[in-house]
């Protein structure tokens, strides 16, 4: 266990005798121009403790906070760690780093060797002597034996290790008692090496990591990771497989020009990021560019807002280039017929509703209500769309001038009720309840009623024209594109997703939260901390809300998935006490189940046609596929069974045509195929689908055949030789079904 602790506390426990909590990193403001990946470790009390310009910055900057903190740092390792661990140099080295531990990885451009990597690892210490740093060299020598020191820091602070096939050279500069560490193999890796190298180390204030950084961590405390995976092209085109290198080209990753992720504080909001800068080449290409304005008001105090983009025209359009490229006359046709399909049925133009439409909607909560905003790309096109389906529906629609503002209603039949009471009167035509035909009547006339108003290309949708009003009358307003950016810090410009929230209180909450965590880890430690020694909450001024945010982007260039806050992740147990909290995990839950499907379907079809060169349309078929309850319903036990075995049969059928290109076997799919009635199921000799055979007491003397469509990719069910008033509307006859 003791050797457990002693591991642990290596790596997260950097603890310091020193005046402030940690000092900045310095290695990334000197980055080698061959630099290809850097990491930053963050100090673990600088991480914790120290101000990084989040919300508890004024605090953390707070004197008597410093005192505290270095206070309780001291107690810790004196009365936690040293009981467990005597020995003075790891001593040493456990209280003495006193920065974020910076790595970077060097690798001369144009080479493809492995050998040519280089490593240089930095940190500063509270460390005054040459002579303490060996003795930390010395006691790990000890622990690791395959580590062995050549030439021990000299008065000047070079030295030389090895541990095979590593060489490690060394220096402390004892001005500014920084730690280098240069390690490489072979001989090369010197001391007059390390001295060139440090000699290059040049302030770079427009090095390429900065961008990706800023995004993620400017405070320099916090955990980073940065790869230049441009300049590591050369060593993975010589590393992986043909096969992978052309997929990976395929798809565009090849031309990623950097990766970064990492756990830090920036434009004063704390951030958890993934991002990739690469342009769209390849199937990237086909994803459509987005561009996000939302210049609607948000009135009063705003609790909650959803962002999705969804270029559906833009969208088409790609498929429609992507088949033109690949020469695929036969889905070009199918997108035409598609196309030919929805004007007959609608009476109007595919082309021109998806062009009517912009890719933004908005999802917002204020004090006047819950509102959807919904942009209009061409405001001609939607009149014509609106008067059309007015026309040819019959629709109620209406307009009221209140206030100098017009205000839309449009009364559309409830489709859902109808198709529910429609579904009752099949399944029961006989039925003589006059109660149950009078609720079924009352429930088919409810109408779904949409409220609107427009603003600034957008249509406003209230669920009542109260709420349109009072959002017009409420004097204070701000756009929610000003309510993203300012107050939330966010760029959503290239955003498939965001959600962002404001919870009341939660500064304040995260504030006495952190305060409780210190004074338990003086309890630990046996050290005394003096709360009342630091400022309240009051005296700091912390604003009134914390706002969080999740968002995906898909801009031109960069990919990414990052999560905002105020201190931590551990934020939104404080502010969940507002209700916002709990509707707004509810909304990008809904956003969620909109976007991303669309997009995964979209990502699904360009790489089902990169392994087969074709897209297939997505077929419906009402013969087989149909809800449960509305085609499986039969009076006899035998069937209800068979029905029931086949359903998870169904979707482990068709995972194994699309994986196998054929139907499995009942062996390879591995499920029970016996029940009460049904003796067994079997694969049809000539592969097509599978046959449902009864046991001879079962009361069926025939057979059940379920057969896969792979054209229309649907199940057909038939039956052989058992009575059709038996059989589930799926299963009848087509003369008799129709």
């Amino acid at each position: 266990m003791k050797k457990v602790s002693f591991i642990l506390l290596c790596i997260w426990l950097p603890f310091s005798y020193a005046t402030t909590i940690s000092d900045p990193p310095t290695l990334r403001t000197t980055l080698p121009t061959d630099t290809i990946a850097y990491i930053r470790v963050p100090n673990l009390w600088g991480f914790f403790s120290a101000p990084k310009g989040s919300v508890l910055n004024d605090a953390q900057s707070h004197e008597a906070h410093t005192q505290q903190i270095l206070s309780l740092q001291q107690g810790v390792y004196a009365n936690l760690i040293q009981p467990f661990i005597n020995d003075k140099a790891v001593e040493t080295l456990l209280t003495r780093v006193h920065s974020p531990i910076e790595a970077a990885f060097i690798y001369p451009a144009g080479s493809s060797k492995p050998d040519d990597f280089k490593l240089i690892i930095t940190t500063q210490l509270t460390t005054t002597t040459p002579e303490e740093v060996n003795a930390v060299f010395n006691s790990l020598t000890s622990k690791a034996p395959d580590l062995k020191v050549v030439t021990p820091l000299s008065a000047d602070g070079y030295g030389l290790m090895v541990i095979n096939p590593f060489s490690v050279a060394s220096y402390f500069d004892k001005t500014q008692k920084r730690l280098t560490l240069y390690i490489g193999t072979g001989v090369s890796v010197n001391t007059d090496a390390l001295k060139k190298q440090l000699s290059q180390l040049q302030a770079t204030p427009n090095h390429p990591m900065y961008a990706l950084e800023n995004q993620i961590d400017s405070s320099g405390q916090g955990l980073f990771y940065w790869t230049n995976t441009e300049a590591l092209l050369p060593l993975l085109q010589n590393m992986l497989p043909p096969e992978e290198l052309a997929m990976y080209k395929e798809w565009g990753l090849l031309s990623m020009r950097a990766f970064a992720f990492g756990w830090g504080v920036s434009n004063g909001k704390g951030r958890l990021g993934l991002l990739a800068d690469i342009p769209k080449t390849g199937y990237l290409s086909y994803l459509p560019a987005l561009h996000n304005e939302f210049p609607v008001n948000l009135t009063g105090r705003a609790t909650l807002a959803a962002t999705i983009n969804l270029p559906l025209l833009e969208m088409w359009q790609n498929l429609e280039k992507y088949w033109q490229v690949t020469k695929n006359e036969e889905q070009l046709a199918e997108l035409a017929e598609a196309e030919k399909v929805f004007k007959e049925n609608i009476g109007l133009d595919l082309r021109t509703v998806l062009e009517t439409f912009g890719g933004e909607i908005g999802i917002f909560m204020d004090d006047a209500g819950q509102f959807l905003a919904l942009r209009i790309r061409n405001a001609e096109n939607w009149q014509t769309v609106l008067k059309h389906l007015i026309d040819k529906y019959k629709l109620t629609y209406e307009t009221r001038d209140i206030g100098g503002k017009t205000y839309h209603h449009l009364a559309v039949p409830n489709i859902v009720g109808w198709a529910w009471t429609k579904q009752l009167a099949d399944e029961y035509p006989d039925s003589t309840d006059d109660m149950e035909k009078l609720l079924l009547s009352l429930f088919e006339k409810v109408n779904a009623h949409y409220y609107w108003v427009e603003e600034n290309g957008f249509l406003i949708l209230g669920e009542v024209p109260q709420s349109l009003i009072d959002r017009e009358q409420n004097p204070k307003k701000i756009t929610l594109q000003a309510w993203l950016t300012e107050r939330h810090r966010l760029n959503v410009s290239g955003t498939l997703l965001s959600f962002s929230g404001s919870l009341n209180g939660t500064p304040r909450y995260i504030y006495y939260a952190y305060l409780q965590l210190i004074n338990m880890m003086g309890d630990f430690s046996s050290t005394p901390v003096d709360l009342f020694a630091l400022p309240n909450a009051y005296a700091l001024n912390f604003p009134t809300e914390g706002t969080y945010a999740l968002q995906i982007d898909m801009a031109e260039s960069q990919i990414g998935l990052t999560m905002t806050f105020e201190n931590s992740p551990l934020d939104l147990f404080f502010g969940l006490n507002d209700s916002a909290g709990f509707i707004g995990v509810a909304a990008i839950g809904i956003l969620a189940a909109v976007a991303i499907p669309a997009y995964t379907d979209y990502l699904n079809r360009l790489e089902e046609a990169a392994n087969t060169g074709t897209f297939e349309q997505d077929s419906e078929s009402y013969s087989g596929d149909d809800d449960e309850e509305s085609t499986a319903t039969t009076s006899s036990p035998a069937i209800a069974e068979a029905i029931q075995l086949i359903t998870p049969l169904k979707v482990a059928a068709e995972e194994g045509y699309f994986s196998q290109g054929k139907l499995p076997t009942i062996a390879e799919i591995g499920i029970n195929t016996e029940g009460q009635y049904v003796a067994n199921i079997e694969l049809l000799e000539n592969g097509s689908g599978y046959g449902i055979y009864f046991k001879e007491d079962s009361g069926i003397t025939g057979a059940l055949f379920l057969t896969y469509d792979t054209e229309g990719y649907f199940w057909k069910c038939e039956a052989d030789e058992i009575d059709t008033s038996l059989l589930p509307e799926a299963c009848q006859p087509a003369t008799d079904a129709q």
